[in-house]
């Protein structure tokens, strides 16, 4: 018998099971080549949800295939490739994790269909393998390329097709169909130009292509560079820059000649040459080449979504590791981390209020949810990776062709995965990646670089038992797999449509398709959702006509009772997530009004505070306390919560808002605005304390005085929002006029769907007051802010 020997033969080679390796390659092939342009325009689902459902659905059934293919074959054909045991590696490390979570289900997998879940490194391993299996040939290693190309011609069309939509050109029954961004966020779209700009790139400067083939690959470098143009996502232009300028080098050194063949003047590459001074260009000049091109264009395309930067990603691992250094916090759990671990800091930036899933890029963030196991898991991975990669393509005994594709499928993968180490990406992007790894793994076999390892077990009884043994438990956990899928694409459509259900008001309906999601598959934003519902059900209940009072006090106590029962079902299913405490909090505190009072406060009282000591340095939940405080008439206590939350951020307009309201409750207003002037004097540089200050002095009715505090706030920060909108209201009280427009037109800038803001832009142009022809209450004796300050 012949097992476990070294051979040159590829999978084409082996004769038998031809049809079902065949399938499983084409189920394999069109789940990667189809996930960029991927998605349903029904069930409003998120992009990545779609995306992910589709692409581990046929990963999951190209693997069953190749399965049964072995069954009937009796041999394994697989590259010899310790970076390909590398990648197998990954997500034993994420399983060895996921079981001293806290929380397993989370860490195994997950809610959603989460990058950061054992389930989801599982699938993408297998990507790897397959891929690794099935690309062993140029032909379809180039059809491949070919597919990608192709489909950022279709993603460019959705994107004019979806401004057209929105630019009124096109009617907007087509807006579903017609989404600008099919890939993901924008800047997963601009990464995704990138990528396949580098292809194109890579493939103009080491292959002689035919005339058509030049003008496709040079259309979709033009295309790629457009699109990083509108977005102007400055990391992918700095990423951009160094890939070209490596491209640059290597064409001149290897992409001259063949194997043998002398070269006696050289080329300048100048594709490379031209994309690495574009990129030079657009890094020294992002912001007015930014400004100018949406300026003259016109186009809203949203800037980069907020995430950590390395210094506060690199605190919240530092404290992690100290309390779980070996398994970190666990996968899919790096949320729970920033909660517990975030630096005090970020509470003057823009992004306190966010809850992060993840680090400065996914990468650094397995940092945290793996432990030391993981860091070393990922350190062996890409160092193995960039070894081989360089060690192939700086070959010089290979011909044009084999250096051509070794070049493309290193340098791809090796774009994604720097991407992943920087930024965030989404689905379509990470799994590009693992995918791209396999095809660079086949490309070294497939150059004699790496040889395939052959393994029959059809001679040898005992082997043979062992061997289909392990295969059928296999098949059966990727028929398991399939329903892991299934039962969560179920879950969320039905979940979905119970939050749009809510939405329309139909409580009834929307309890149903909740129930539905959550029988599904138990989670507890599930249960969070069910116990708002219930909540919203409430007044409901209470304002139905024509129902005996028996009736209604049994309604109400059972949907009191479910409100609170949901809501504690989701700190059983995750207590580490401070969420759900504070929904727990706000169930018991919905209720006060209703039943026992003292019982429902100190419950509501102790959800708080549980969830405080999982997010400690969040002002949002002191500030939640101060709120509980007044509902059960303890002023004293709720002033004291104003001031921690106010000690955390001194710029929270919430709490300051309210702790005006208090004091002018109180009759207080005027020794308050001399306490607050001193805090002034004491603290120039203090924003909040100048909001606060000006707000007092409006709504005492010294206009002129909030003029000035106000001003000092908008110096100190020049896209707060709500001290403009006072400071506006402020202007138009003391006659200017002009600079009151001025105010609300930037407020109307930073705040485009605020119709607010509109009515009196509209009032001060047509010289009248700000709130003529209204009957909103007045700013100054509201409850809230009228701004709501955004998280970018």
């Amino acid at each position: 018998m012949e097992k476990g020997h070294e051979q040159s033969i590829t999978p084409e080679n082996t004769k038998k099971s031809r049809g079902s390796d065949w399938t499983s390659f084409a189920a394999l092939f069109l789940g990667v080549a189809l996930l960029p342009v991927f998605f349903l325009p029904v069930f409003n689902l998120p992009i990545d949800v779609t995306k992910s459902a589709f692409l581990f659905t046929l990963v999951i059934v190209s693997f069953l295939l190749w399965l049964v293919a072995r069954m009937k074959s009796g041999r394994f054909v697989f590259p010899r490739s310790m970076l390909l045991g590398a990648v197998m590696t990954i997500p034993f490390a994420f399983l060895i994790a996921a079981f001293f979570s806290e929380v397993p289900m989370v860490s195994l997998l997950g809610i959603e269909y989460e990058i950061g879940t054992f389930f989801s490194v599982l699938v993408l391993a297998l990507a790897t393998l397959l891929a690794s299996i099935f690309f062993q040939t140029k032909e379809r290693t180039f059809s491949l390329y070919g597919w990608f190309v192709g489909a950022s011609f279709v993603v460019f069309l959705f994107i004019v097709g979806g401004l057209l939509v929105s630019s009124g050109v096109l009617p907007s029954f087509l807006s579903p169909y017609l989404s600008p961004n099919i890939v993901g966020k924008w800047n997963d779209l601009a990464a995704f130009f990138g990528f396949t700009g580098l292809i194109s790139l890579v493939s103009l400067e080491l292959m002689v292509l035919s005339k058509k083939l030049k003008i496709a690959a040079t259309a979709s470098l033009v295309l790629s560079l457009v699109v990083l143009t509108l977005v102007n996502f400055q990391l992918l232009w700095i990423i951009m820059g160094v890939f070209s300028l490596v491209m640059f080098v290597y064409a001149i050194s290897f992409g001259q000649k063949d194997s043998g063949e002398e070269v006696n003047e050289r080329k300048i590459p100048l594709f490379s040459f031209s994309v690495l001074l574009l990129s030079v260009l657009f890094v020294l000049a992002s912001g007015p080449i930014n400004d100018l091109v949406r300026n003259t264009l016109r186009l809203n395309i949203p800037q980069e979504v907020v995430r950590p930067s390395w210094y506060a990603t690199t605190m919240v691992t530092k404290d992690t590791l100290l309390k779980d250094p070996v398994f970190g916090v666990g996968p899919n759990r790096f949320l729970n981390a920033w909660a517990t671990y975030k630096p005090s800091e970020i509470n003057t930036t823009s992004a306190w209020s966010v809850d992060f899933n993840n680090g400065i890029g996914v990468i650094p963030s397995f940092a945290a949810t793996l432990g030391i196991l993981g860091i070393i898991v990922w350190i062996v991975f890409l160092s193995l990776f960039l070894y081989t990669g360089f060690k192939a393509i700086f070959k010089v005994d290979i011909d044009k062709t084999a250096h051509y594709l070794l070049a493309s499928s290193f340098l791809g993968a090796a774009y994604l995965w720097v991407i992943a180490i920087f930024y965030v990406p989404n689905i379509t992007l990470f799994a590009l990646a693992f995918v791209m790894t396999g095809v660079f793994i086949a490309t070294l076999t497939s150059g004699g670089i790496v040889k395939n390892y052959d393994f029959s077990f059809l001679d040898d009884p005992r082997v043979g038992f062992v061997s289909v043994l392990v295969l059928i438990l296999f098949i059966i956990s990727s028929i398991v797999g399939g329903y892991v899928v299934a039962e969560k694409f179920l879950s969320l459509v039905s979940y979905q449509k119970g939050v749009m259900l809510a939405g329309r008001g139909d409580v009834a309906g929307a309890r149903t398709a909740l129930e539905n999601a959550k029988n599904l598959r138990e989670s507890d934003l599930y249960y969070r959702a069910l116990s708002e519902i219930n909540i919203n059900s409430l007044g409901v209940i209470l304002n139905q006509k024509g129902i005996s009072q028996e009736t209604v006090k049994a309604q109400f106590q059972l949907a009191s009772r479910e409100a609170i029962d949901n809501a504690i079902k989701a700190t059983q299913f995750d207590q580490t997530n401070y969420v759900n405490w504070v929904s727990l909090a706000h169930a018991y505190e919905t209720l006060i009004p209703f039943g026992t009072a003292a019982e429902f406060y100190e419950s509501a009282k102790k959800s708080f505070e549980e969830a405080i000591a999982r997010n400690h340095n969040s002002p949002a939940l002191y500030l939640e306390l101060a709120r509980l405080e007044l509902v059960n008439k303890n002023v004293p206590e709720a002033k004291k919560y104003i001031a921690s939350a106010l000690t955390m951020k001194n710029d929270y307009v919430d709490a300051i808002f309210l702790l005006a309201q208090i004091q002018a409750d109180e009759g207080d207003l005027k020794n308050a605005i001399l306490s607050t002037e001193t805090a002034s004097l004491v603290s120039p540089n203090n924003i909040g304390v100048f909001f606060q200050l000006g707000f007092l002095r409006y709504k005492n009715g010294d206009y002129a005085g909030a003029v000035s505090a106000l001003e000092r706030a908008v110096e100190l920060n020049p896209s707060y929002s709500n001290a403009k909108y006072f400071l506006g209201l402020s202007y138009s009280k003391v006659g200017m006029l002009t600079e009151a427009i001025r105010q609300f037109e930037d407020i109307k800038v930073m705040n485009p769907d605020n119709s607010e803001v509109q009515t009196i832009l509209n009032n001060l142009k047509a010289g009248g007051s700000a709130f003529t022809g209204t009957t909103v209450k007045a700013p100054e004796d509201r409850d809230t802010p009228p701004i709501k300050e955004k998280k970018r």
